[in-house]
């Protein structure tokens, strides 16, 4: 699965991501000041899913994009990677 970190998501959970096989993209070595439409057309261009703590991905999905798959995490640290299961997505 093809993963976008957002700026305010945890770098560690990419990084378990990408420990479990997934292709994993980061806002923050793009451009951490990238607009959030923007980011939505990146996440469709290459089908990515975002992972984010930003509610506002919500209202512009249903006003642009309904097709986008959004994991909303809650600010963890550390990120454990026993919480995660051995197998791929």
């Amino acid at each position: 699965m093809d993963f976008l970190i957002d700026v305010n998501a945890s770098r560690n959970l990419g990084n378990v991501l990408i420990s479990q096989g997934h292709d994993v993209a980061f806002v923050t070595d793009i451009d951490p000041e990238i607009s959030d439409e923007n980011i939505l057309q990146w996440v469709v261009r290459e089908k990515r899913v975002i992972i984010t703590t930003d509610k506002d991905f919500e209202q512009l999905i249903w006003q642009k994009i309904k097709n986008i798959l959004v994991f909303y995490v809650e600010r963890t640290y550390p990120v454990r990677k026993d919480l995660f299961y051995s197998t791929k997505f």
